[in-house]
């Protein structure tokens, strides 16, 4: 799975937290494996930090 799967995932609605964790999980990775952030990266982690689901926050707190 590269970036590309993931830049549409980025507006998946609130209520679905887990896809949401999932594509933070997966895009941490990118970004370790040398993935250049951009604009949209940088909001959906801003997004994902003052969500209500704690684990989102934790994840997107390790970006």
């Amino acid at each position: 799975m590269g970036y590309d799967d993931l830049e549409p995932l980025f507006d998946t609605a609130v209520k679905k937290a887990g896809t949401r964790i999932a594509v933070m999980i997966a895009l941490k990775e990118l970004l370790k494996n040398g993935l250049d952030r951009n604009d949209a990266i940088d909001e959906f982690i801003s997004k994902a930090l003052e969500d209500e689901n704690e684990i989102l926050v934790a994840e997107a707190s390790e970006v």
